[in-house]
């Protein structure tokens, strides 16, 4: 029977690691009175503070007895759920298990465990205690050497295409497969994404909508996204696979809406099925990324597949130029696996800077909006193998700032405008590109930025007037006093307002600069996935999928929605197949 890590228990193993002790002097048997140090006095009760998170302020309520902290939950907390949810069910526990502020953030959600840290400490100094006996730091232990592992195969990354390969390998019997993910949650960027995934070749919703598209339609409309020239042969097995792929998860569980008549680009046939919870919010909080990988997570683990999370790959293990495995660092140890088939779901690289300027220098000032494991690992581990990659642009909109993005009752306003402005006054084409283009439209205006402009008739008035109170909107009596708070020309802003039709005071204005939602260059791959070198000879037994590949399927910009999800759940499906030949060979 194949061996099934729930997320629960995962997150089990992780709370039974604590915090640093008050002193590394006590020992096991010791209380901290018994070893002859000072222990920490509370005044008992509960305890209420409140401290800023990713998105806003995040309030815990501690209670403590004389002598020790007793409970720490978060009662209030607005940062952005699937992410935030690790650090507050993994950082309290920790200061409870350890009786310590001394306690390591959460891998991928580093501000709401900063937050609980902060306000757990406000509260205890409420509670009369000394904070500072709460702080010392033990040694800090090496990591043990574990022993080396066997699998069929491993998949790196946890993200849609990394569940994807893992739910279509597992369903192989007697196949051992293992996903590893150097966060403390799965998902990666796909558990922040919009939640839409489109389908082509005669699937549930294809046939739902009456829209599809053969393969050569489906490449001629990629093509449009750059010059590059693209993975044709690999596009075609996407078409393939896609209905096959996509009926199998919705006939095991993908809550999305395959009625749904939306088109991923206005000018496209691809239709996109929305995750379910999108239609009931009226703000897109990322429900629909988290909602998805919920349930993929779930297909996999039914399917038998296992997941490591907080489990990072430092390394690719080589011999003789074939990938035999990979070196892995968990909380407490380090240890290899070895693997007939190694599978890179690693995703982009949006969150490694270093790489943006090597790769897209133009687009060094923009913010990302992605997961926080966005760091280009793929790239890194592949380089001394002379790894080629195809495909340039970024993948992008407009928001607010790294912590509201581009949706949730602050970011979505972004988007909100009636007309946008740059610097100068002026209009510069926004209103009327499809989103994916906006990118590099705000990042080419001055300072890389510009305004969101409307009047009392928005549709979105309300959302405008949080803003203010946030202050993140201004507002204004007269276009020149906006003007005058914006440092824009007044002159020409007066004229382009007036030229549509903008003239119900009060104004609005909203800062809008361009965000990162992914990262286009990726490693040059078969048609089957299999990762190739600068002599087009396939590397051994190493495989990429998902973001890490998407310069071989589209170019310069993100093409239409649903397809960073799409060519994710299926690129890996297509590495699921075409390992399961290889290993039955």
């Amino acid at each position: 029977m194949k061996k099934i890590i729930s997320i629960l228990l995962v997150l089990t193993l992780v709370f039974g690691i604590t915090g640093c002790t008050q002193n590394s002097n006590v020992s096991e048997n010791q209380t901290p009175a018994e070893a002859g140090e000072k222990v920490v006095k509370f005044t008992p009760g509960k305890y209420k503070a409140s401290a800023m998170g990713m998105r806003g302020d995040l309030i815990v309520e501690v209670e403590v007895d004389d002598t020790s902290i007793k409970t720490v939950n978060v009662v209030d907390n607005v940062d952005t759920k699937g992410i935030a949810d690790a650090a507050i069910e993994i950082i309290p526990n920790k200061i409870v298990e350890g009786q310590t502020l001394k306690v390591d953030t959460v891998s991928g959600a580093t501000m709401t465990s900063l937050a609980i840290l902060r306000a757990t400490e406000e509260a205890l100094v409420d509670a009369g205690a000394d904070v500072s006996l709460l702080k010392v730091a033990s040694d800090k232990k090496a990591l043990k050497d574990g022993p080396a592992e066997e699998y069929d195969v491993v998949i790196v990354g946890s993200g849609a295409s990394g569940m994807s390969a893992a739910i279509q390998l597992a369903r192989q019997e007697g196949l051992k497969v293992l996903v590893l993910e150097k966060l403390a949650y799965p998902g990666g960027s796909s558990r922040v994404c919009g939640g839409g995934i489109w389908a082509i070749g005669d699937s549930i919703i294809n046939k739902n909508v009456g829209v599809d598209y053969s393969a050569d339609e489906y490449i001629e409309f990629m093509e449009k996204s750059g010059e590059a020239t693209l993975n044709k042969d690999l596009m075609k097995n996407i078409h393939e696979i896609s209905a096959e792929t996509f009926d199998y998860l919705i006939e095991n569980g993908l809550t999305v809406n395959v009625e749904n008549k939306s088109l991923g680009h206005p000018l496209s046939k691809l239709p996109v099925a929305w995750a379910s919870i999108n239609s009931t919010v009226k703000y897109n909080e990322s429900y629909g990324g988290k909602e998805i990988m919920d349930a993929m997570f779930k297909i996999a683990e039914e399917n038998g597949a296992e997941l490591r999370l907080n489990s990072k790959v430092t390394s690719l293990v080589v011999n003789d130029g074939a990938v035999k495995g990979v070196n892995v660092e968990g909380l407490d140890s380090k240890y290899t696996v070895n693997a007939k088939k190694v599978i890179l779901a690693t995703g982009g690289f949006t969150r490694n800077i270093d790489l943006i300027k090597e790769l897209e220098p133009e687009y060094a000032s923009v913010f990302a909006f992605t997961g926080a494991g966005s760091t280009g690992d793929g790239f890194t581990m592949t380089k001394e193998l002379d790894t080629v990659i195809v495909g340039d642009g970024m993948m992008g909109l407009t928001g607010y700032n790294p912590n509201y993005g581009y949706y949730g009752a602050e970011g979505a306003i972004a988007r909100k405008g009636q007309i946008y402005i740059n610097k100068e006054g002026k209009q510069f084409g926004a209103e009327k590109a499809f989103y994916g283009e906006t990118l590099a439209l705000f990042n080419n205006q001055t300072d890389h930025m510009a305004y969101a402009i409307c009047d009392q008739s928005n549709s979105d008035l309300e959302g405008f007037e949080n803003g203010v109170k946030l202050g993140i909107v201004k507002k204004a009596d007269t276009i020149e006093e906006l003007a005058s708070q914006l440092d824009v020309d007044a002159d020409a802003m007066l004229q382009t307002v007036k030229e549509n039709g903008i003239e119900k005071a009060p104004y609005y204005a909203m800062e809008v600069k361009p965000l990162f939602i992914g990262s286009i260059p990726g490693l040059k791959v078969t048609e089957n996935t299999e990762v190739v070198n600068s002599k087009d000879e396939v590397i051994p037994n190493l495989y990429a999928i998902g973001e890490l590949t998407f310069g071989n399927t589209f170019n310069k910009f993100y093409p239409s929605s649903g397809t960073g999800m799409g060519v994710s759940v299926y690129t890996g499906a297509i590495a699921a197949k075409h390992i399961v030949e290889q290993l039955a060979e």
